[in-house]
């Protein structure tokens, strides 16, 4: 009896004093930064409860972690943290976080990456105030950002003239845009959600999940982009190739362009967009040019894929359209230049009005209409119409 209460005792102990030592439970963590010298915020004083501020602990942490030259981690165990301030990170450092932890920043950035070129953030979720931006870098490269969830302020993430990769990351609930990209950025996304953002469109902001601005780059694959109150994906004057994406519940387009940009969209499905606005799927503006492969355009609130004005250029091969209200595809020109469509190897379903494709300009020689390959008509009729200055000259 007295050898099993000497055992209980032991074990106890043992129990208490792991509790009393914080450990790295995030697997992902302990395997990917196994060779990494880590600190540990509550060592250094951190609440995880998060009644008390934490900025002095992170300072501290950092101050210690700054006297290494080797590779370091700052780490937020599992628990809830209140940052008043910002944490800035130095370059080639990760910032490590708990699934289970939250980390609320009362200030009016959170996280700022500028210059900290090759930086990781990895697990957690993060939350900014109202009118704040979780995350901010400019002039960074190679950074990524991995398993984390960026949540409410009025930016989620906003990055300048900045390369990223993002990983397994949810950006939600921002009331302007979830993540803004300018200053040619180049940001690669992949098995991300951005969802729920741009509440406070049109006053506290753009109302988009991903803003791609001023020749910025953005490649991003098997992801979702749901719920934005404006755009899933905006594009102005950038870049954006988009791959077995899903696109839909947005309250303007899934993807919309402005001024002159390039959009690759494959293998995605674009659907049920335009719920506030009666808009459309896709728009493709401005002189812009678009490929858009193997893509299901179905049941938005205007028409499927729209391109307009002089210069615009849109290559759709083997997409499908299917209960789009207004129209599959519209394209209008009513200035100069050439409006163009390529359409190769489709699938065009009924949709609310009667013609599948409406093409509108104020002369004949404003539009170019390229037919290939086998394209299938099921209950459309007719299948093609063209109105040069609000008049119907031909129908097919």
């Amino acid at each position: 009896m007295k050898k099993t209460w000497r055992n209980i005792c032991f074990l106890l102990l043992a129990v208490l004093i792991l509790a009393g030592y914080p450990q790295i439970t995030h697997a992902a963590v302990s395997e990917a930064y196994g060779d990494y010298t880590v600190y540990n915020v509550t060592e250094y004083g951190a609440d995880p409860t998060g009644a008390q501020a934490c900025d002095a602990a992170i300072s501290s942490a950092l101050r210690a972690a700054k006297k290494n030259s080797g590779k370091k981690l700052l780490y937020f165990p599992a628990g809830s943290y209140t940052v008043h301030g910002t944490v800035k990170l130095a370059s080639r450092m990760v910032l490590a976080a708990d699934e289970q932890t939250v980390i609320t920043g009362t200030g009016s950035k959170l996280i700022n990456l500028t210059g900290a070129s090759g930086a990781v953030i990895d697990g957690g979720t993060w939350r900014g105030k109202a009118g704040s931006t979780v995350i901010s870098g400019n002039s960074g490269s190679d950074i990524r950002l991995l398993n984390m969830n960026v949540e409410s302020g009025l930016n989620g993430i906003k990055l300048r003239a900045t390369t990223a990769y993002l990983e397994n990351v949810t950006i939600s609930k921002s009331t302007s845009i979830g993540m803004g990209l300018s200053g040619q950025c180049q940001v690669t996304a992949k098995g991300c959600k951005i969802l729920n953002n741009g509440s406070g469109y049109p006053k506290q902001g753009l109302g988009h999940g991903v803003g791609v601005y001023e020749k910025s780059v953005f490649n991003i694959s098997d992801s979702q982009l749901n719920g934005n109150r404006e755009c899933g994906i905006s594009v102005k004057n950038g870049t954006a190739f988009v791959t077995n994406c899903k696109l839909y519940n947005n309250g303007r387009h899934g993807l919309g362009t402005a001024l002159v940009c390039n959009v690759t969209m494959t293998n995605c499905d674009i659907y049920k967009n335009g719920l506030k606005d009666k808009h459309d799927g896709v728009i493709l503006v401005g002189g812009s040019k678009g490929t858009f492969t193997n893509c299901k355009f179905r049941a938005n609130a205007a028409t499927g894929l729209l391109v307009n004005d002089s210069n615009t250029r849109a290559v759709i091969k083997k997409c499908i359209f299917k209960n789009n209200k207004a129209h599959n595809i519209y394209s209008e020109n009513l200035k100069s230049g050439k409006v163009s469509l390529v359409i190769d190897s489709c699938s065009f379903y009924k949709c609310k009005t009667s013609d599948s494709v409406r093409i509108h300009v104020n002369k004949k020689s404003a539009y170019s209409l390229k037919i290939k390959g086998k394209n299938k008509y099921y209950k459309v009729k007719p299948k093609y119409t063209f109105w040069i200055k609000n008049k119907l000259t031909y129908k097919k």
